[in-house]
């Protein structure tokens, strides 16, 4: 399948006004989930894998606020296809 290049601000755009009210994310999910969501499907990774310090260091949070946010999205309370094919470690 040919990749084909993501219109960046028509996505954003979509996040803002579709996506982003139903999810009913915290602030702190939302920062999180927008800096993945930049590094990672922006730039066209399906899979993109990270550290919680780089996280945590791009988003200004504590590692401990980085870290149980991705806990609570990687043990299923969060929709699946909200994790952008990202893998936290």
């Amino acid at each position: 399948m040919k990749n084909t290049k993501v219109n960046a601000a028509q996505v954003w755009k979509q996040f803002e006004d579709v996506l982003a009210p139903k999810l009913n994310f915290s602030r702190t999910d939302r920062a999180i989930y927008s800096h993945l969501f930049r590094h990672s499907r922006l730039e066209g990774k399906l899979k993109f894998r990270f550290s919680i310090a780089w996280l945590a260091r791009g988003v200004s949070l504590s590692m401990k606020a980085t870290r149980g946010a991705c806990w609570v999205w990687s043990n299923g309370t969060a929709d699946r296809s909200t994790w952008c094919g990202c893998v936290c470690r």
